[in-house]
């Protein structure tokens, strides 16, 4: 081969006879703290892993984090009132066994999203979200029956049933939630009072319209990571193509060179061997 083919690198992408200098594998983590596969990928190849990233997923992961304190700083203002003006004693200790047992459940459910969110590893919370959610519901129903103290608990709940079911049963079940608050604070205080029915409707009503714009932040938020996704699949099917291209007009350029270079050579010192062979035959 001569020195203009060898000096000619076999390239790698974009066009014949050029080298392209951007054949990293792209970056294909996702923000919003979240596992997410781009419709039509294979099936056998891993989840990606959320990282905080877009100002929308900030706002998310603060919505949550605040709703978990919520649930948790509510429950233990509720123990510590229960505790100020206790009921029966049999009822008080089985009020502080529910708070134990509704905590670890509460913890056991936040964990094991945030463990499917980050790995994809574990149940799937899309399915076993409402039975997790029937579970914290009846404890608390439990804990209020024993105690009003415990209505405060409501609020992060009216969130949970708009995040985790689906619109007409979340509307429902916050409608059974105010209800038995209201219902509560009537056996507690023996006349229905306005504070009693407008605090549950008021909390019920803004919870409605929070979960409404969470709801929607939360769909563009599930939107842009598919986006990025399909743009990140098309990005590397696409280095893969100009690879293959590449390839093969590099393949092609080589085939020109042997062609015009070594073949011709190897043709003429074919012909000046038989020149030579006959020329020694002749005596010459």
């Amino acid at each position: 081969m001569n020195a203009r083919a060898q000096d000619r690198p076999i390239t790698d992408g974009t066009e014949p006879g050029r080298t392209n200098p951007d054949r990293t594998i792209p970056d294909r983590t996702l923000p919003g703290g979240g596992a997410l596969r781009a419709e039509g990928t294979d099936a056998s190849a891993p989840a990606v892993p959320g990282s905080p990233g877009s100002p929308g997923d900030l706002v998310l992961r603060a919505l949550r984090t605040a709703l978990h304190a919520a649930f948790a700083g509510l429950l233990l203002v509720a123990a510590v009132q229960m505790t100020l003006s206790p009921p029966a004693l049999p009822a008080q200790i089985c009020a502080y066994v529910l708070v134990v047992l509704l905590a670890g459940v509460y913890l056991a459910g936040t964990v094991t999203e945030k463990r499917f969110a980050t790995t994809g590893s574990g149940p799937d919370p899309k399915r076993y979200g409402p039975a997790w959610l029937g579970i914290v519901t009846a404890l608390w129903l439990c804990l209020l029956i024993i105690s009003p103290e415990f209505s405060w608990v409501a609020f992060p709940l009216f969130f949970l049933d708009l995040h985790l079911l689906r619109t007409v049963p979340a509307l429902a079940a916050v409608a059974m939630t105010t209800v038995a608050v209201i219902a509560a604070q009537f056996v507690h205080s023996g006349q229905p009072t306005a504070p009693a029915l407008l605090g549950p409707a008021i909390g019920a009503l803004f919870a409605v319209i929070m979960g409404s714009a969470y709801s929607a932040l939360h769909r563009e938020s599930v939107n842009q990571r598919r986006a990025l996704a399909e743009l990140h699949r098309t990005r590397s099917e696409l280095a893969a193509s100009q690879h293959d291209a590449g390839v093969l007009a590099e393949r092609e350029r080589l085939a020109r060179e042997i062609h015009d270079t070594l073949a011709q050579g190897l043709s003429s010192i074919v012909l000046l061997a038989r020149a030579a062979g006959t020329a020694l035959d002749g005596g010459d």
